[in-house]
């Protein structure tokens, strides 16, 4: 009788389109099913043009109307956040299934479900519109303006030394769509029993970044911005500038996380710190201990170009040394075969205290990158400074799978022609690299392989080094690496360094073992000899997580040529505090003395850094320093402070987090990448710049409390420098378990049912389910066209079954207000 009734209905007929109507395809649906596929919550799949946008939560009614409460299921959309949102609004009131006709928000052309795969198809203008993939991120309408403001302050002294300082700002500010940089800086140096002072302001520039190229005003230092490969310039220091510059751009591109495809090495003699130099720039650090390593590249830009690393030891600057970062971004478009970065300036600083002979030339520079092969990439590079010419070329070429080579070749008036060659072979569990550069040398003070020899006389010419290193895993617990070289020039001689790693089980411990061996050239006190050293040590798990042990035993050289025999024990524990996030410290014996050095790190809301103090085992002097960052970020009239070490990103959101929960602590999930933890009250969050993102918000713990988070996501575009603002409601919540019925005690079917926390449709019989805030304990339903009603729960008046509120019938009158028991 059901179905013979259905089909009589005169909008049974498919339309012009073929669409089947919903009575249509509900006519062979069981009948005591019908009552709960009309007019009651139902969760379908949701596509639009063809792309999966969700699962949804929606209404169908018999009228061929479709109303959408919200999307439960979004993992594998192919949407972003802002178009679901977008598209639950459009929904958000009952439309016609169809062609559209009126209100046809998002170029919105026709609706249709289909009960057979419970689809609901959104149809819009776009969809024959030819789909290619973005090679750029769209740049954001407004950006966002704020201003990011990075703080850093240094501090070291001690050990007989007057105490030296600096302080950074790293200033980053957006104003529709230009980025503006401003750094101040300002230092303390000993030199000496006397001091030297500084203060300038090395960049001030305004900046703007277009799908393909970039341009910038001001006060800056040219690098290689817009080119993949920056061919090395013996003589090419970089000067503060007042010019124009500008080159292709990548910064709208996605940049890829990897590693350098030559590993950066250093050699330690002892634990000490290597700090990653580009342009005189601090760009990263990292500790060591002793023996030969491989600096971890993949926190490093990308790009091709030259690093200086330094090498500290108890505080002390030991050896410096200059590598090559090769991090290519995969440039392979063969419709995109050149690349370029050009500048005209004079050398100029702006309100620098210092006096430098070099201030007032004209300079300018080009540097083009051509595409000869998607596994060969040509560099040519020219610049004038004043009456010095310098000229610079490379080649990158990838040989093969697993042979990939690189070469400079470089001239300038003042110091001549220099080159340098690397070559990398790689295997599943093999690497060998080798390599031979020719520089020129002129210092006051003799280093071979980066380590600063004493100070005989100075050096002016030519000098040569040709290394090989190779690196092999021989299984999953042990790996072993060799470096050999050679010099020529400043000193003659050769250099080993070995290093052998195991992980093994001890006394039911997790242990890694290492020995490192080295023997190379050093200036002693009289004239050149030989260092040979031994290192083995033991690294210990403790057992409880964050709590290591670390043995040493070892052999090495000393100034006068002797040897020196050590022991040294070192303890690590990562507290992971609100505050203290590591405390470490260390005792060494040595023919000298004894050594004692401890440091922390810490962390809080405001800022994080370092402290550190030790005591030379071979004087007895006591130094220490610290490092301190702080990042501020102001949008419109509110002002947030950072001291979370990823606050290092160019955009960032200011988030509000209000609560009635003590102690709550959240977490904000980036879609690019990024996650911060937040508290109540102010916060500054980092994202990415120039790419559309969304920020979901959960709890830390997996044991979540009972409460609800208003809004759950909140999506960005920024540009760099930008600083938006959001708000988050997060309210304790239970939930409340009833059925709505009106005076006569029927149900209300698909009535809507609304609180602080929650949104929720009655089921056929009036029953629902729903997350309510305890503070507000308050319902409002809306069903059909009759007046909303206000229901107010005395949340102590029900009982609770597994702590759920069982209210009952819960009367819905036409009234402004209606408080129920």
């Amino acid at each position: 009788m059901l179905t013979s009734a259905h089909a009589a209905e005169p909008t049974m007929p498919t339309n012009q389109s073929g669409r089947l109507g919903l009575l249509t395809q509900a006519e062979n649906l069981p009948a005591d099913f019908l009552g709960h596929f009309f007019d009651a919550p139902l969760i379908v799949r949701v596509e639009v043009d063809g792309n999966y946008a969700g699962d949804a939560n929606v209404i169908l009614r018999r009228d061929e109307s479709v109303q959408m409460i919200a999307f439960t299921v979004i993992d594998d959309s192919q949407l972003s956040h802002q178009q679901r949102q977008d598209w639950l609004a459009v929904l958000a009131k009952p439309r016609q299934l169809g062609a559209c006709v009126e209100r046809c928000e998002q170029g919105l052309v026709a609706l249709d479900y289909n009960l057979e795969n419970s689809t609901l198809s959104l149809l819009t203008a776009q969809a024959e519109q030819q789909v290619e993939t973005e090679k750029f991120h769209t740049l954001p309408s407004s950006g966002g303006n704020g201003i990011i403001l990075k703080h850093s302050f240094n501090a070291s002294g001690g050990g007989g030394q007057n105490a030296s300082a600096s302080y950074l700002i790293d200033a980053q500010g957006s104003f529709y769509n230009w980025t503006t940089i401003l750094s101040l800086q300002a230092d303390r140096r000993a030199a000496g029993q006397a001091y030297t002072t500084r203060q300038s302001i090395p960049r001030f520039y305004a900046q703007k970044e277009f799908p393909d190229h970039f341009v910038r005003v001001g006060y800056f230092t040219p690098d290689a911005a817009g080119v993949n490969r920056s061919p090395s310039m013996a003589g090419g220091a970089v000067y503060t500038t007042l010019g124009v510059m500008t080159g292709s751009s990548d910064t709208l591109a996605v940049d890829s996380d990897s590693t350098s495809t030559y590993p950066l090495y250093v050699t330690a003699n002892r634990p000490g710190v290597a700090e990653v130099y580009r342009n005189g720039s601090l760009i990263y650090s990292q500790p060591v201990s002793a023996g030969l390593q491989v600096i971890d590249s993949r926190s490093l830009p990308g790009g091709i170009y030259e690093v200086e690393i330094r090498m500290l030891e108890d505080g002390q600057l030991v050896s410096r040394q200059n590598e090559l970062v090769y991090k290519p971004a995969g440039w392979s478009d063969s419709e995109q075969r050149w690349r370029y970065s050009a500048f005209f300036g004079q050398q100029r600083s702006l309100l620098d205290s210092s006096s430098d002979a070099k201030t007032g030339r004209n300079t300018a520079g080009i540097t083009v990158n051509y595409l000869l092969h998607p596994r060969a990439v040509l560099g040519l590079s020219a610049q004038q400074i004043g009456a010095q010419t310098l000229f610079g070329s490379s080649l990158d070429w990838d040989a093969a799978d697993g042979i990939k080579m690189s070469g400079n070749v470089y001239q300038t008036s003042s110091y001549g022609t220099g080159f340098d060659v690397q070559t990398l072979f790689s295997a599943r569990d093999t690497s060998l690299s080798l390599s031979h550069n020719r520089t020129w040398l002129e210092s006051d003070y003799l280093t071979v392989n980066g380590a600063i020899l004493g100070r005989p006389p100075a050096y002016r010419g030519n000098n040569q080094v040709t290394a090989a290193s190779l690196f092999h895993r021989y299984d999953n617990n042990t790996s072993g690496s060799l470096r050999v070289s050679n010099n020529r020039g400043a000193i003659n001689g050769r250099a080993y360094d070995l290093s052998l790693t195991r992980r093994s089980m001890l006394f039911e411990h997790e242990a890694y073992w290492s020995l490192a061996m080295f023997d190379r050239p050093a200036w002693g006190e009289g004239g050149l000899i030989r260092n040979l050293g031994l290192d083995v040590t033991l690294n210990l798990a403790l057992g409880a997580r964050g709590r290591n042990l670390a043995v040493s035993l070892g052999t090495r050289g000393n100034a006068d040529g002797r040897r020196d025999h050590y022991a040294a024990l070192a303890y690590d524990h990562q507290v992971g505090g609100r505050f203290l996030r590591n405390i470490s410290g260390s005792i060494a014996l040595e023919p000298s003395g004894v050594g004692l050095s401890a440091n922390t790190s810490f962390e809080n809301t405001y800022l994080n850094g370092n402290a550190y103090v030790q005591r030379s085992a071979l004087n007895g002097a006591v130094d220490g320093g610290m490092n301190i960052k702080m990042t501020l970020a102001l949008s419109a009239n509110k002002i947030a402070a950072s001291g979370t070490v990823n606050a290092t990103a160019d955009a960032g959101m200011i988030i509000d987090v209000d609560s009635d929960i003590v102690g709550l602590i959240m977490r904000a999930h980036d879609s690019n990448g990024y996650g911060t933890t937040l508290y109540p009250g102010r916060n500054f969050v980092p994202v990415s710049a120039y790419e559309s993102g969304v920020l979901r918000f959960d709890f830390e713990d997996g044991d979540a409390p009972a409460a609800a988070i208003n809004p759950p996501a909140s999506s960005y575009h920024l540009n760099r420098g930008g600083v938006d603002y959001r708000q988050v409601r997060v309210q304790k919540t239970v939930t409340v378990m009833g059925r709505i019925v009106d005076r006569a005690g029927m149900p209300f079917k698909a009535a809507h049912v609304i609180n602080h926390a929650g949104h929720t449709v009655t089921e056929v019989d009036g029953f629902f389910a729903l997350e309510m805030s305890e503070a507000a304990p308050e319902l409002r339903v809306r069903h059909g066209d009759a007046p909303e009603c206000l229901i107010n729960l005395s949340v102590k008046a029900y009982p609770r079954e597994d702590g759920t509120l069982m209210a009952g019938d819960l009367v819905c009158e036409p009234l402004p207000a209606q408080a129920l028991r």
